[in-house]
């Protein structure tokens, strides 16, 4: 179990070291300093909503720097120290501290996709000479068989039996727990692999463990495969070794060793545990290449050492067996050792992110994401895409998934890639066999969509039994130091604005058995836009900030846009101005202010900030003065006569309503009475307009009643947002007054009223009621509305 180390949310603390800041650096840009007697300092705190935006009159914040330069703060009036921080490295012009993300546009591709070489060290680069000397080999021979030196040390490629490089392994120094690491993205193998052709006349091969003991037996003629460490053993591995009349095993005598031991006997295959023997090095020898060493590094002594041993090797089958024996004489007592050790015995590696759509620092392997979204808002789609970039770099993805065939046959349709990920043939299994087979295909990424269906939690409020069922996966975790694992959960009805932990739906139990949260949700009036929150995860110094998400109107792609700030703010001013513009050319000409009236959910600052845009593209023009008694009014420039809204402005001044010869309107329902006359004189001029006799297609004097009336309706009801027949009418007089002019003359029209009808006047749905009547009755009404009305 893990929730004693839950996920938490950044910037608890007080200080962080190594962030580049320091106390002589932000003291000049802080206000009312008063240092204190310890050398601390008092300063007016600088977040902006401190105090309730009113600033901080009484200095608040504290100043400490320690002897090792990290600087310490703490307001105490309450404001959160990652505020605080971003504060004041604003303030510094120095980048705060955060989370490890690297958008797209931002990222250095390496070659072969490795991670950037690690930061020098006060310690000389390991060369192939040193190497060799130190380990008593010939560097010649070493250089032969592949390892050169680079800037990150002594690299040993990694060869399959084709001769293909799969990995690169580099070897940093010959002590020290970061020794060792492996180029980004690698698949590891057994070390050796491309030898096998030129041994098919031996009858024996031995089993060592890492690149040094191999390399160590093939300085004495011996064939020898290099396992890089029990963590990477797959039981696949056994398969090239079936030639062999003979495999002997050489682990190291240490802790290491025997877990290696206890997992080739946990997955060697029945036909081979008759072949498989465990050669046990004498007291107070660690590996082959001490051996090798302690004979003088002569290959010939070195054979006839390991030929002794050989008579007294044990059968795999008894090896572990004994293992467990003396395992179970404990009685499953743990034991403790110190964390050095710990680190000295197990495969040392940093941390590994996978690029999600592109963007590193949110997934990373050896831990548990888990991706929450509310139902049907795009968990799968974006699964669906990151698996296509996964497979793309070559990775081995497990997908579970509830999904019916039908579904993913259409998907390989749409994309092909799709044909190399692993899916579940079964829908149901017990928690722990889906543990063994993910175990069993060792793959680099897992998802399990939904682990509530996987994990079979039958009450996700249930703590216990939420920990319980995930434990089968939380453990793979352990077994699968490579691994990423996903979980796909759903998240409560009503998400914070900022996201936050309690949106995950159910027990606390899901975030506590995670490492890392991440939040999807849809992005408002953008359809194909979602909002990718991170939201915590043990591997963040500082949160990431939100990116917002775009999948392509044909499905082909999805893309980060950016950041959340920045994207978002920029939709917003551009679609302030569109709205600007529509409704503009809607009214004929109108202030600001009769434009603010018009677009609800749009500040008057937006509006007027969109409106000096517009009129600086000379999208708009304007008359008078700006001052208060001749305020800025404001036109859309014509630039060609289209459609009926693009022809208002001019048509208006050139035949005004009642002087063309055309028929004055019929008399309007009550809701008519207190409309805003510009508005008003626009929609009747274009009905007026396009009922013209003349006109072969023109709108009847019933069709031209029915847009009235449907007007009517939207008016009382304060212009609610509507969708009919897939047409989307935005929730404001702009947007119907568009919708009128474009479905004017179609069945949609009846069926907008009819909708209108079923609403009270708050838009909230009420029954049909057939006798509510306008000033006029139901005169004004088709009879399709009627009908529609009545059903």
């Amino acid at each position: 179990m893990r929730n004693g180390h839950a996920p938490h949310h950044v910037g608890r603390g007080q200080g962080v070291k190594g962030s580049n800041l320091r106390l002589d650096d932000i003291l000049p840009h802080l206000k009312n300093r008063r240092p204190q007697h310890d050398g601390s300092y008092m300063v007016s705190c600088p977040v902006p909503g401190h105090g309730k935006k009113r600033g901080d009159r009484n200095p608040s914040l504290s100043l400490t720097e320690t002897p090792d330069g990290t600087l310490l703060v703490h307001c105490k009036a309450g404001c959160s120290q990652e505020a605080v921080w971003r504060t004041l490295c604003q303030l510094a012009r120095v980048e705060p501290p955060r989370a490890n993300i690297i958008l797209p546009s931002q990222r250095t591709h390496q070659r072969n996709g490795s991670t950037p070489a690690p930061a020098e060290s006060s310690h000389e680069r390991l060369t192939v000479d040193a190497y060799a000397d130190a380990k008593g080999l010939n560097a010649l021979l070493l250089r032969e068989w592949g390892l050169i030196e680079c800037e990150r040390g002594v690299a040993i490629p990694y060869l399959d039996a084709d001769g293909n490089q799969v990995a690169t392994r580099y070897r940093h120094a010959l002590e020290g727990e970061n020794r060792f690491s492996w180029a980004r993205g690698n698949r590891p193998c057994m070390y050796g692999l491309w030898n096998l052709p030129l041994w098919d006349d031996s009858e024996t091969v031995y089993l060592c463990e890492g690149e040094t003991d191999a390399l160590t037996l093939w300085h004495a003629g011996m064939p020898a495969l290099g396992i890089p460490g029990a963590s990477v053993w797959r039981e696949a591995w056994w398969e090239p070794l079936k030639r062999f009349a003979r495999i002997c095993i050489i682990p190291d005598a240490d802790a290491a060793g025997r877990q290696l031991l206890e997992k080739l006997g946990h997955t060697c295959p029945l036909e081979l545990q008759e072949r498989v023997r465990v050669l046990e090095l004498p007291e107070g020898v660690k590996d082959a290449n001490e051996l090798y060493l302690q004979v003088g590094g002569d290959g010939e002594r070195f054979r006839e050492a390991i030929a002794g041993l050989l008579h007294s090797c044990t059968p795999i089958e008894e090896c572990t067996n004994a293992q467990m024996h003396e395992s179970d004489s404990w009685d499953g007592i743990p034991t403790f050792a110190p964390l050095s050790e710990i680190l000295a015995r197990a495969e040392s590696r940093e941390v590994e992110y996978l690029p999600l759509l592109g963007t590193d620092g949110l997934i990373a392997r050896g831990t548990i994401t888990l991706l929450g979204a509310h139902p049907k808002a795009g968990k799968t789609t974006l699964m669906i895409h990151a698996c296509r970039e996964w497979l793309r770099l070559g990775l081995k993805v497990v997908y579970l998934t509830e999904e019916p065939t039908a579904v993913w046959n259409l998907r390989l349709k749409q994309y092909p890639e799709l044909a190399s990920l692993y899916l579940n043939e079964i829908p149901r299994a017990h928690p722990e066999n889906w543990a063994k087979a993910i175990l069993r295909e060792a793959p680099d990424i897992v998802i399990v969509d939904t682990i509530r269906r996987f994990a079979q939690i039958r009450d996700e409020n249930d703590s216990a039994s939420v920990s319980a069922a995930l434990s089968y996966f939380v453990d793979l975790v352990n077994d699968l130091p490579r691994t990423a694992i996903v979980f796909a959960h759903h998240t409560r009805k009503n998400l914070s604005p900022e996201g936050e932990v309690g949106d995950i739906a159910g027990s606390h139990a899901f975030t506590a058995e995670v490492d890392a949260i991440l939040l999807l949700a849809p992005v408002r009036e953008h359809s194909r836009q979602r909002l990718l929150t991170p939201v915590a995860s043990r591997l963040w110094a500082f949160t990431p900030d939100a990116l917002v998400l775009e999948l392509a109107e044909d499905g082909s792609t999805y893309a980060v846009k950016g950041v959340a700030s920045e994207v978002l703010s920029e939709q917003k001013r551009a679609d302030a101005k569109a709205k600007v513009l529509e409704a503009l050319q809607a009214l004929g000409e109108a202030t600001v202010d009769e434009l603010t009236e018009c677009l609800t959910g749009y500040s008057r600052r937006t509006v007027y900030d969109a409106l000096q845009e517009l009129y600086a593209e000379r999208q708009v023009e304007r008359e008078g003065t700006g001052k208060k008694g001749n305020p800025y009014r404001f036109c859309a420039f014509v630039h060609s006569c289209n459609s009926p809204i693009e022809c208002t402005n001019a048509q208006m001044h050139e035949s005004p309503a009642g002087t063309d010869g055309q028929p004055a309107p019929p008399l309007m329902p009550d809701a008519f009475q207190n409309r805003t006359p510009l508005v008003w004189d626009a929609i009747d001029d274009f009905l007026a307009r396009q009922s013209s006799p003349e006109d072969s297609f023109a709108l009847t004097p019933e069709e031209a009643d029915a847009v009235r009336v449907m007007l009517a309706f939207a008016e009382a009801r304060g212009f609610p947002p509507l969708t009919v027949d897939g047409y989307a009418i935005q929730g404001d007089m702009a947007g119907w007054l568009t919708a009128a002019q474009q479905l004017a003359g179609t069945p949609a029209v009846a069926r907008a009223t009819a909708l209108l009808h079923r609403l009270d006047a708050a838009g909230s749905p009420a029954a049909p009621a057939h006798h509510t009547t306008l000033r006029n009755g139901d005169g004004g009404r088709t009879p399709a509305q009627l009908t529609l009305e009545e059903g």
